[in-house]
């Protein structure tokens, strides 16, 4: 695929001009993605969704993505 520049111009020297193109240092199909890491030993870390009433771990298959408040709770 070929890379698509966000910004064309060009920069004037006293004794020259050249061309100058600004493009993403990544594609939309490469993500980029950074590990939380303990300082101590450099280790990643977990998260862990706790429950705001009960304050248990919450099971991965017990998540849902949801939107609301807490008069009219609801997901997705």
């Amino acid at each position: 695929m070929a890379r698509r520049a966000n910004w064309k111009g060009c920069s004037k020297l006293p004794l020259d001009s050249c061309a100058i193109e600004l493009c993403p240092a990544t594609s939309s199909s490469e993500r980029v993605r950074f590990r939380t890491l303990s300082r101590k030993n450099r280790e990643p870390g977990k998260r862990q969704f706790i429950d705001a009433e009960t304050n248990e771990v919450v099971e991965f298959d017990q998540q849902v993505k949801g939107c609301g408040s807490a008069r009219a709770p609801s997901s997705l």
